[in-house]
């Protein structure tokens, strides 16, 4: 079987290792990832970097037109199908959609890092809109925004959808109604995290790890043309502010994951002289104290180490991000701490197992964790075998 991943950003390590290419390849399949990046972003030009390295240059081709791209896709044959990884919604994306569609070429759709504003209920979203207006605004301007931009799905219908977590079952029977294979499998995360620890080189024994976003510069700005979630005149003096703060009151020493998508060596030390460690950001939350954050998809790590968790928020921030913040902490029955405040209480919170417990099969694996634990792409090529080999 031929499996192509349909890329949405510069293929790298991190995608290498979290889309399973080393196991399905032992499993004899040949797979591909296509960097169609191009093609749905023809505004970004070389100004996102390429991150691969050299010895996973094997399974990456790199599409500069369309005429390339239907070249490629009029040669693949009934054995080959699809695994599309993005923003369905995007016109670029949908563009390469329809090609798929026209030469019959079979496609699944994964949603493996969903969030907690996938399934808010009606009366939440009023209160919150009402405590804070700025949140109904900043989604009406994102909304207008994105017209022309972003159109219809109707001409998406995936052979399979493989999901994680129970809260986006009821998404995907609303939007994917005709798609009939779908498939309960880990989280990315929940994946990464019962792999092998990498050695994690931290003297300090009781500390609390930030988990940055890389708000100010973050490539997906550059992606969607959007600015930042933040205010970059008030964003790091606020968090230094409170990490100063929280240092004093706890004893603990703060330190910053880095995120794996920002250059940390083309710029300054954003926080004050803080260690900045990269690509071990579960091994950080592992052996931390206490976890500080936003509202990142790396909280999966603080759920299933157990971690107590601190959500940080300002009023200084866009509305839609504020309200993703709210929205998060409220899984742990928290409010956000509102940085921007000059008075705000540092008191690290008592762990409730039920909010963990819970958080864990709505968003990470509903079938959680036991002996007969499979891996996402382990799952996945056991679909291949049952389903798609028979339809051939």
């Amino acid at each position: 079987m031929r499996i192509n991943f349909l890329l949405i950003n510069r293929f790298s390590e991190r995608d290498y290792q979290r889309f399973g290419f080393e196991l399905l390849e032992k499993e004899g399949h040949i797979i591909e990832a296509w960097d169609c990046i191009d093609l749905i972003f023809p505004h970004l030009g070389a100004s996102i970097e390429n991150q691969t390295e050299p010895k996973f240059q094997k399974n990456l081709i790199k599409f500069k037109n369309s005429k390339q791209l239907e070249e490629r896709i009029e040669k693949l044959d009934s054995n080959s199908i699809f695994i599309l990884i993005g923003i369905l919604s995007e016109v670029g994306f949908l563009n390469i959609i329809k090609k798929l569609n026209k030469n019959k070429i079979r496609y699944g759709v994964v949603l493996l890092a969903n969030l907690p504003n996938i399934k808010i209920k009606f009366l939440l979203k009023v209160f919150l809109f009402l405590k804070n207006p700025k949140i109904l605004i900043d989604k009406v301007k994102s909304r207008l925004k994105k017209q022309g931009t972003m159109v219809s799905g109707h001409e998406i219908i995936p052979d399979f959808i493989l999901y994680s977590g129970n809260a986006v079952v009821e998404k995907i029977n609303k939007i994917f109604s005709k798609t009939k294979n779908i498939i309960s499998v880990p989280s990315f995360d929940y994946d990464y995290y019962f792999s092998e620890d990498k050695q994690l080189e931290v003297k300090d024994r009781e500390y609390a790890v930030f988990i940055d976003e890389d708000n100010l510069h973050h490539p997906d700005m550059l992606y969607h043309n959007t600015e930042s979630n933040v205010n970059p005149n008030f964003y790091l003096s606020e968090l230094n502010k409170y990490f100063d703060r929280f240092e004093k009151n706890t004893n603990y020493k703060v330190l910053i994951s880095g995120h794996p998508k920002a250059n940390y060596e083309k710029k300054k030390n954003f926080f004050n002289g803080r260690k900045i460690i990269i690509k071990r950001t579960k091994e950080l939350i592992k052996n931390s104290k206490v976890v500080l954050l936003h509202c990142s998809t790396s909280v999966s790590f603080a759920v299933l180490a157990k971690k107590p968790i601190i959500f940080l928020s300002s009023n200084r921030y866009k509305g839609e991000y504020q309200y993703l913040i709210e929205i998060m902490s409220r899984q742990f029955g928290q409010k956000p701490i509102d940085i921007s405040r000059e008075n705000y209480d540092i008191t690290i919170p008592i762990l409730n197992q039920k909010f963990y417990k819970k958080y864990e099969h709505s968003y990470l694996n509903e079938n959680g964790f036991n002996e007969n634990y499979n891996s996402i792409w382990e799952i996945f090529n056991r679909y291949l075998s049952t389903y798609l080999i028979s339809k051939n």
